[in-house]
């Protein structure tokens, strides 16, 4: 895979995309590659604010959240027009956040769901298709972002973050790759990828193609539901890769980042 041979300025953008609020720092960090990133045209600012409290809703409730989500995604593959989710053999921490999530896709949505008690079946109607999407992992990057948006905001580095969520980066003659979460602090860009299923394979996919595009300098994290930490150290022994668990994601990544890129304080006076 090369990148063409235009200034990155010069391609195209396909319809459906767009690179107006794409921030000048990411931009001019891609130019001069040859490539060019954009946007997906997405949705309303009010439908794009209620998937974030969603995403929330998720992201913090996901470990009783996953066995419904990994139905969702088996019967949304299948195209069924509504997903039947059994859940007798569940705890009730996972019958309550699963039908707490049905609640706020009802409220926000408007899509219909209906709980069986004594059979303790969960019936949701199939939503939207940008619903589905976001059901089926969108949520992880929205829920991400935010956790990054909230401790920044929080530090003197507020007015220095830069970023772009769901970016696709032109590479010329039709093609493009899909980046999840690309951010700038000050001109230094770093990488955020997610996966909700199976990841392991990804991380030679995701190494590869920093390589043949040049992007090696490229830090690259990937948010996983679960890896041990001798796992997460292979992963970055072998591929280059930080791989943190959507639990710590926080904890281990964007506070060590503020405090990296935070101003040092003033040094104590000494005593007279």
């Amino acid at each position: 895979m090369q990148p063409t041979t235009l200034h990155g300025s010069d391609l195209p953008v396909p319809e459906g995309f767009s690179d107006q609020n794409v921030p000048g720092v990411l931009q001019d960090f891609f130019r001069p590659r040859g490539f060019r990133l954009v946007e997906r045209v997405g949705v309303p600012p009010e439908i794009s604010e209620r998937l974030n409290r969603v995403a929330r809703f998720i992201g913090t409730r996901y470990h009783h959240l996953e066995f419904f989500l990994q139905h969702l995604k088996k019967h949304y593959s299948a195209n069924h027009k509504e997903a039947c989710v059994p859940l007798e053999q569940q705890p009730e921490q996972v019958i309550g956040a699963s039908c707490g999530l049905c609640e706020e896709l009802n409220r926000y949505f408007g899509i219909r769901y209906h709980y069986l008690r004594r059979d303790k079946l969960l019936i949701l109607r199939t939503p939207p298709t940008f619903c589905r999407q976001f059901l089926c992992g969108g949520w992880l990057e929205r829920f991400l972002m935010q956790q990054l948006l909230q401790e920044f905001s929080q530090s003197a580095l507020a007015q220095a973050l830069q970023w772009v969520i769901n970016g696709f980066l032109l590479l010329g003659q039709g093609r493009m790759v899909e980046m999840d979460i690309l951010f700038a602090i000050h001109r230094r860009l770093y990488r955020v990828e997610a996966k909700t299923g199976s990841w392991q394979e990804s991380l030679e996919q995701y190494r590869r193609k920093q390589f043949l595009l040049s992007l090696e300098e490229l830090p690259t994290t990937l948010v996983v539901p679960r890896v041990s930490p001798d796992e997460a150290r292979r992963c970055y022994a072998t591929h280059g890769i930080q791989v943190v668990t959507i639990a710590d994601f926080s904890r281990k990544f964007v506070v060590p980042l503020v405090r990296q890129w935070s101003p040092a304080p003033p040094p104590a006076r000494k005593p007279r």
